[in-house]
């Protein structure tokens, strides 16, 4: 078991051992360290039923409130390269064989020809797994993020296996991260990925990003502290892009946070008002083809054509795996869509505890006639896996405007 960092070390022989945490480098990496340079060239093999067999790291946990490890920080293990095969024992990966709840697992290498297991099994991380019995922070941030791993899937054997890490938490309750891994090193050097930690850094991305790159939030990001507000709005205008929050939080007020850009991807974290805040909508689309992707968001999206004193043709929304609170006195529609723009949600849920300004799911804007010319009828469709659940006597659209359609998957 280690306790510390562990960089620059090389293992060339081969490791046969029965137990748990079995690894060509660290067996147990416990509560803090960083794993990282480092080299296993040998087959590793465990010959009984136990947890965490890698070949660098066997097994990644923390040991709650034990007195006798106070010191507790986020293991990392980054940069090793894993040639041999891993083979035996519960949970088996080419880089880790199991995690619990905390663990950055990023820029590593794994070429092994077999990896295999009585149970879970995977080219990077054997299984990441929630356990209620670690006391080290109080949300879970499990990350898998830039790894290769060339392992023919075929290659692969167990009862539960993946190409890169294996999801213990089945409905991903804990909001682990398995993301921009690849099969082969040249694609992985193809990709952009440019990673934020603050304001000032994501102006920095926006800037100078070309299409299909991707930017990760390595921090959350509070744009209300910064000055940003509705007068004064945070625009990503970029094109073409994914904005990966990787279970981080966007701080932002009203209507502050703007995607204006086309065929713009947005997922996997929060984005949520300020302490004390209150306001209508969390996030404003004024894009087209944009996608809103596994995200919780405090009140409601508002998808608007209108740009300044015209209507911005095409603007869309795809809404697909989020969670929408409203919960506030300002708070108006989950989904309000005008300016002639459209969304559709898919496997969203919606849940409503304070009727606020206007106590309906959503706003469908009628085609009208006025200073701005004609504009046309805006549109929201909704799947039959959405649920919205209400405390206060919810109706389904403001009957002001047009009814949302109801959809059905076939």
């Amino acid at each position: 078991m280690v306790t510390d960092n562990v960089t620059d070390c090389t293992n060339t022989g081969t490791v046969t051992a029965s137990g748990t945490g079995v690894g060509g480098i660290v067996g147990e990496q416990q509560n803090y360290g960083i794993v990282s340079g480092n080299t296993n060239t040998a087959d590793i093999t465990n010959n009984s039923d136990g947890f965490g067999t890698g070949g660098i790291v066997g097994w990644v946990r923390y040991s709650g409130s034990d007195s006798d490890y106070q010191m507790k920080a986020m293991v990392e293990v980054t940069g090793n390269r894993n040639s041999g095969s891993v083979t035996g024992g519960t949970s088996s990966g080419g880089i880790v064989g199991h995690i619990y709840n905390n663990c950055l697992v990023s820029g590593n290498i794994n070429t092994a020809t077999e990896i295999s297991s009585d149970n879970f099994a995977a080219g990077i991380v054997g299984s990441l797994q929630y356990s209620s019995a670690s006391d080290f922070m109080g949300q879970c941030d499990l990350r898998v993020i830039e790894n290769v791993s060339t392992t023919p899937a075929e290659s692969i054997d167990g009862a539960c296996v993946d190409q890169f890490a294996y999801n213990n938490d089945s409905s991903n309750e804990h909001g682990f991260i398995v993301a921009y891994n690849f099969t082969s090193e040249p694609e992985l050097e193809e990709t952009v990925i440019i990673h934020v930690a603050n304001v000032a850094s994501f102006n920095a991305a926006l800037a100078s990003i070309n299409e299909g790159s991707v930017i990760i939030l390595d921090g959350d990001i509070d744009f209300a502290s910064a000055g940003y507000d509705d007068a004064n709005p945070f625009v990503v205008d970029a094109e073409g892009i994914t904005i990966d929050l990787c279970g981080r939080t966007i701080y932002t007020r009203n209507v502050a946070f703007i995607i204006s850009g086309a065929n713009v991807t947005i997922q996997n974290g929060n984005i949520a008002r300020p302490e004390g805040a209150l306001y209508s909508y969390g996030i404003k689309v004024n894009g087209q083809n944009v996608t809103i992707k596994n995200i919780k968001i405090d009140s409601g999206i508002n998808v608007s054509g209108y740009d300044g004193d015209s209507v911005k043709a095409g603007v869309s929304a795809n809404i697909i795996g989020c969670t929408i609170t409203l919960d506030c006195e300002w708070a108006y529609y989950a989904v309000c869509a005008q300016g002639a723009s459209s969304a559709i949600l898919d496997d969203v849920t919606i849940n409503r505890t304070n009727a606020g300004k206007a106590n309906n799911y959503f706003w469908v804007e009628k085609e009208f006639t006025d200073d701005l010319g004609y504009v046309g009828n805006s549109y929201i469709g909704y799947y039959d896996n959405v649920v919205m659940k209400s405390t206060c006597g919810t109706t389904l659209y403001n009957m002001g405007g047009l009814a949302p359609e109801s959809l059905y998957k076939s």
